[in-house]
């Protein structure tokens, strides 16, 4: 029994250690803790009304009364967590037959309701280090309010000291692309619980979010389609 209570005592240990130490962890465990228990209700509800005799009316009513109680819950987590799950709130709001009502009008909130992450003046100081010189040198003019913050960072308006140009400036947030492979490894672990069909689409997202956080690349590929439209 004490043996049995030693090693419980290390895995407790060993698992609030990971906690403290491992961000992909402690963003898993706050999306399990916001999540199981609506997945679980969820299950329970289901399997309640699977041969339920009432009126369609009352099995409405009793969906839309869990969707009353779960959405601001996961409303809250998505914003707390933002990264991949805000990234998928934002995706979800484009389709109006994808969620309930009650999901659905949280979803398009993120579409231009996002708070930044960003304490004042962490752009600038990301512009900076990625140019490796004063923001001055580079921008005469960079407006600290972001035009929009979206799940993998946030657009700020600029102009350039060399030439005057107006421009946009795309501002990453600091280790967003751990954050978004993490949260896909919980995501895909859901999905293997409660949608196992999902799984393989989610391991194609995961693929194809290996280029999303290139900047570089992005601004090259923007580069050539305008040099393309202005050639056509």
């Amino acid at each position: 029994r004490r043996a049995a209570a030693a090693v419980a005592a290390v895995a407790a240990g060993g698992a609030a250690t990971l906690l403290a130490v491992d961000e992909g962890s402690r963003r898993g465990a706050q999306f399990w803790y916001a999540v199981l228990p609506a997945f679980v209700h969820y299950k329970v509800t289901e399997w309640r009304l699977r041969d339920t005799t009432l009126p369609a009316a009352q099995v409405d009513a009793q969906w839309n009364a869990l969707h009353e109680q779960y959405a601001p819950r996961i409303e809250h987590y998505t914003l707390r967590l933002k990264g991949f799950y805000l990234k998928q709130a934002q995706l979800m709001s484009t389709r109006d037959d994808f969620v309930p009502p009650q999901y659905l009008a949280f979803c398009k909130r993120t579409q231009d309701a996002v708070p930044t992450p960003f304490e004042p003046g962490a752009a600038e100081r990301a512009v900076e280090h990625a140019y490796g010189c004063a923001l001055r040198d580079v921008f005469s003019e960079f407006d600290p309010q972001p035009l929009g913050a979206a799940s993998i960072g946030q657009v700020h308006r600029a102009r350039l000291a060399a030439t005057g140009e107006e421009v946009a400036v795309k501002v990453q947030y600091e280790g967003i692309e751990r954050q978004f492979r993490a949260d896909l490894k919980t995501t895909i672990a859901f999905c293997r619980l409660a949608m196992p069909q999902h799984v393989p689409p989610m391991r194609e997202i995961e693929r194809q979010f290996l280029t999303e956080f290139d900047y570089e690349l992005e601004a090259r590929n923007q580069l050539e389609l305008a040099r393309n439209v202005r050639a056509s």
